[in-house]
């Protein structure tokens, strides 16, 4: 971890996928990460409210995926503040472990969307649908697992990351 706010720098200058070890193993048994996985929305992040208000990388039929590759803690935090990304860093909050799926970024292709395209985007659909500001992108389509780096699982018990199955 770095001393700055807790952000674990093993997450910096990558871009990752979180999940549920139980939605990981779901994502071995396909083959990939998709859209819209089978899911209840029950059990998805900001869904109470009804699809007008899902998160606004699923609106556009996209995976969420968090891009720390120029990610600067102190600067984010003055301006968003640590409530954004410390709602699923280093693990999301109410989980006991979180899997943290690290893609390779050479292979990521038109289909990727950085964070200002991804703010740029949120803009101009004027819908102002929950996104994480300057660290949320997104891929549309499916992204095969040849497509993973490596994967981490964080325990909350523990408070470490150690390096899971892929």
């Amino acid at each position: 971890m770095n001393d700055e706010y807790d952000f674990p720098t093993l997450l910096l200058d990558g871009i990752w996928h979180s999940t549920s070890i139980d939605r990981y193993s779901a994502i071995l048994e396909t083959g990939s990460i998709l859209p819209e996985p089978n899911i209840p929305n029950s059990e998805r992040w900001s869904t109470s409210k009804g699809e007008r208000y899902y998160p606004f990388v699923r609106s556009i039929g996209g995976i969420s995926l968090f891009d720390f590759r120029s990610f600067k803690v102190s600067d984010y935090n003055e301006v968003h503040g640590v409530a954004k990304w410390a709602t699923f860093v280093p693990g999301r909050v109410n989980w006991d472990s979180t899997i943290w799926i690290e893609l390779k970024v050479d292979e990521l292709s038109n289909n990727y969307f950085c964070p200002n395209e991804i703010m740029d985007k949120w803009h101009e659909s004027k819908e102002y649908r929950q996104v994480f500001p300057r660290i949320e992108s997104a891929y549309i389509g499916e992204i095969p697992i040849s497509m993973i780096k490596r994967v981490l699982k964080y325990s909350s018990i523990s408070d470490e990351f150690i390096e899971y199955e892929v």
